[in-house]
């Protein structure tokens, strides 16, 4: 287990505790974007519940929760700091929503084999 892997179980466990009466699925990726940046994602889906992601972005990790979208899933910062995630199968990019426009951090992000 890597140590993002270490960080987010507990952290989504902590979260989440009580909530999980049913085993949840957890996965973890990593994805490589253009310019050759790497972003780590996790992910616990909760039978019954929205999905939940933790993200390792700029030395931090940012939970996130699944929100509205028209295609994909679209995960959003729960620390109100704008963060989006938006991934439809094994691809995504992550965003800085402030409302009235989209911020574009990291594109064409491709899942890699681990």
């Amino acid at each position: 287990m890597t140590l993002f892997g270490w960080i987010a179980g507990p952290a989504l466990a902590l979260a989440f505790g009580a909530a999980a009466q049913e085993a949840p699925q957890a996965v973890s990726a990593t994805y490589l974007c253009a310019g050759d940046a790497v972003l780590q994602v996790a992910y616990l889906n909760l039978p019954g519940a929205p999905g939940w992601a933790v993200v390792a972005y700029g030395g931090r990790l940012v939970p996130m929760q699944a929100g509205p979208t028209g295609s994909g899933v679209r995960y959003l910062a729960m620390d109100g700091g704008g963060l989006v995630w938006h991934g439809k199968g094994d691809e995504g990019f992550l965003a800085r929503d402030s409302g009235d426009r989209q911020d574009m951090l990291l594109e064409d992000c491709r899942r890699t084999g681990s």
